[in-house]
């Protein structure tokens, strides 16, 4: 694993059956990666997946490929906040070293700066001793953290970006290997049920409108004013009108012919 990259033939005793082998290619291994991880993690992922046709286990390859890079991008993402770590505490001894030096004596202040950084790095008693040196001026170790990701905040996105990106693809792969096995078993397939008052083709919405009520029954009060109405018709009383037109107006004569007719 001298190269940047190492290409690893895939082994005799392998869980891809042989004639899908073509589908599989050699992995791209960076220095340091190991392959009996690599092929751990890939088996875990066609026994999940148990992939039975040609198409899935190409897409089933890429979930592992996938799952692999995403592995790969956070153990990157970790060192590149481990290697800023030693250009946050320079920062922060410029802050305390720097800070009130004459012009004269600046650029010598920054080259102790720099070289107490690198001490920190490589000699773990000086490491000590400027953390507590920081610590005495209120830097402690989540100040140090802080200014860890504003030193890595350009490099820091990009790794999130490919992370991302890995996992939607890996979200998509996924999606496709199980929509493709609803179409090819249906009878299998349990859709979600569907709601009552769809199945009877209504709607008990809370924004649905209550229906008007209907001109006889608008009110109580009309049974019983066209009750008495009658009961006058039969007493044939002078100048009442054989047909009432509206309830209003059958309202009003009501209580005229109810006043003329108490008074007699």
């Amino acid at each position: 694993m001298n190269g940047l990259f190492s290409d690893v033939s895939p082994p005799a005793a392998s869980v891809i059956p042989v004639e899908f082998h073509a589908l599989c290619p050699a992995p791209q291994l960076l220095p340091g990666e190991s392959i009996d991880h690599y092929r751990a993690l890939q088996a875990v992922i066609f026994q999940d997946i148990a992939p039975q046709s040609a198409i899935e286990w190409l897409l089933a390859i890429d979930v592992a490929e996938l799952s692999w890079e995403i592995q790969r991008y956070r153990i990157l993402r970790h060192k590149l906040l481990d290697s800023y770590r030693q250009k946050a505490v320079e920062m922060t001894l410029r802050q305390i070293d720097v800070a009130g030096i004459a012009p004269n004596f600046k650029d010598d202040a920054e080259r102790y700066t720099i070289q107490n950084a690198l001490d920190w790095r490589l000699d773990p008693i000086a490491a000590d001793e400027i953390e507590a040196r920081l610590a005495s001026y209120g830097f402690d170790q989540h100040a140090i953290s802080l200014e860890v990701y504003v030193q890595a905040r350009e490099i820091f996105t990009l790794f999130e970006t490919l992370l991302n990106a890995a996992q939607l693809r890996r979200l998509f792969l996924l999606k496709e290997i199980n929509s493709r096995r609803r179409m090819q078993d249906p009878p299998n397939f349990v859709p979600s049920h569907p709601r009552p008052d769809r199945e009877r083709g209504k709607s008990h919405s809370c924004r649905t409108k209550p229906a008007r009520p209907r001109d006889d029954e608008a009110g109580e009060h009309r049974p019983a004013v066209q009750a008495r109405l009658g009961e006058m018709r039969q007493r044939k009383l002078p100048g009442l009108p054989a047909r009432v037109l509206t309830p209003a107006a059958s309202l009003r004569q009501f209580k005229f012919r109810w006043s003329l007719s108490t008074r007699l």
